[in-house]
């Protein structure tokens, strides 16, 4: 069998996810979080004292098929990440060709968020925004440009599940509704749109009448942590917290990408050559782009300076999927005929350093 560069693609998030499966199981310590989504799933609820349902309807049911094993846990969250990435990938082809496209995804694999920090939380909502994020932006994106209504459709499920998972998903639907009226405008003229609306709004109808019948908890939650984040901040650092919180949150982003980032670094140095500005991409494309990859993650960084409350650089974690897009788009290599096998085994090294730094 001659295996194609996409064979490859998928092969190498097979082994990765279970490399870092079978790392967390010698570590067998399920997080905090993790189990808290269990119990919520035990439950079947259609809200909790937290965060909207899915991620413990998800962990609780397959914490049952897996026999109560913890494992089932970390298998869980690699899915979450295989599938986002997946996704990344769908998407880039719109921007990229082939090979620059499998690169783009499989060059987030190295990011904070998807190694460290998933080894060391196992399964949140986090992780599983990490999935439907690309999942809603993929869907978004093709059903504007070949207006099928079964696109539309199935935009509005995974956009109303994204809701279920966590609300922070408004920021996504923020920057795709800023380029819906800056670039598509003509899609409010279509069914589509709508369509896909009111398909959201009945996946979400019963969380949102069980929001309205507990007196919003959940919501209530949020706001109480953010009260406890600046109650447990020291005074002298709240009294200038409007200006540290979201630069200490910008500043965790970008420690986060520094891997992607010196892994395409030494794909330039290897090539000898990055173009700082791309005159072939299309105003609209790099608008989309920062729209989903850039905006919601300034957004999220900026409400630490609008309510003075500290800013968890996790929270970011899902809108970092299009880093990898980013660069390739923004700032193109132009790549050679080995460059994406030499990329490949760089890539390996770097989730090798990482799981063997862990361990």
């Amino acid at each position: 069998m001659n295996f194609t560069k996409k064979h490859i693609f998928y092969i190498f998030l097979i082994i990765q996810a279970i490399l870092w499966v079978l790392v967390s199981t010698m570590r067998n310590i399920a997080s905090s979080d993790a189990m808290e989504a269990v119990a919520w799933g035990d439950l079947i609820s259609l809200g909790t004292n937290k965060h909207p349902p899915l991620s413990g309807w998800m962990a609780g049911g397959l914490f049952g098929l897996f026999g109560q094993n913890d494992i089932a846990i970390y298998i869980l969250g690699e899915i979450c990440i295989v599938v986002g990435l997946i996704f990344v990938y769908k998407l880039a082809k719109y921007f990229l060709d082939e090979d620059k496209a499998l690169c783009s995804s499989m060059i987030v694999s190295v990011c904070f968020y998807y190694t460290y920090h998933t080894f060391i939380n196992n399964y949140n909502c986090n992780i599983v925004l990490m999935a439907l994020w690309p999942i809603i932006t993929y869907y978004f994106y093709k059903s504007v440009k070949e207006n099928k209504t079964k696109d539309w459709v199935i935009f509005g499920i995974f956009s109303g599940l994204g809701f279920l998972a966590k609300y922070q998903i408004v920021l996504l639907f923020f920057g795709l509704f800023l380029y819906l009226i800056f670039f598509e405008r003509n899609q409010f003229k279509k069914k589509g749109i709508y369509i896909s609306f009111l398909t959201g709004l009945l996946v979400i109808l019963p969380h949102i009448i069980w929001l309205y019948k507990t007196d919003f908890f959940s919501l209530i939650y949020i706001m109480g942590r953010t009260e406890v984040s600046a109650g447990n901040t020291p005074k002298f650092l709240l009294k200038f917290g409007r200006i540290v919180f979201p630069i200490k949150f910008y500043l965790n982003q970008i420690m986060a990408i520094i891997p992607c980032i010196v892994l395409y670094l030494i794909l330039a140095l290897k090539e000898k050559n990055i173009a700082l500005v791309n005159k072939d991409l299309q105003k609209s494309d790099k608008a989309f782009i920062l729209s989903v990859g850039f905006l919601p993650i300034f957004l999220l960084g900026l409400t630490g300076a609008i309510d003075n409350s500290r800013v968890i650089g996790a929270w970011g974690s899902a809108m970092l999927s299009y880093i990898g897009v980013i660069m390739f788009c923004f700032y193109p290599i132009k790549f050679s005929e080995n460059t994406f096998g030499y990329f490949v085994k760089w890539l390996y090294t770097t989730v090798i350093m990482w799981i063997v730094g862990i361990g």
